[in-house]
């Protein structure tokens, strides 16, 4: 994946050498997208058409997926009360 900043975009160079030439429509108010806003929709996409299409290599097991949210409940908890809440779920 190459991205183009708005003013220079992408040389012809590698515009040549790509095997898809993909443009984010816009629509609304937007003129233009940041170039990290445009790689974080195209990471975001391809990481859902990898999910759709290998689902099994993206999951977690069950134990890992529970220790993982345990562990980020703890740290979002701002008090004992929250930290109570977030266990129960």
């Amino acid at each position: 994946v190459v991205l183009g900043a708005e003013g220079a975009g992408v040389s012809d160079r590698f515009k040549e050498a790509a095997d898809r030439l993909v443009y984010l429509p816009l629509s609304g108010f937007a003129e233009s997208l940041n170039v990290s806003v445009a790689a974080a929709l195209v990471v975001q996409l391809l990481l859902q058409l990898y999910a759709r299409a290998r689902p099994q290599e993206l999951s977690l097991p069950a134990d890992e997926m529970r220790s993982l949210r345990a562990d980020w409940y703890a740290k979002l908890a701002r008090g004992d009360d929250e930290k109570e809440s977030y266990e129960r779920r």
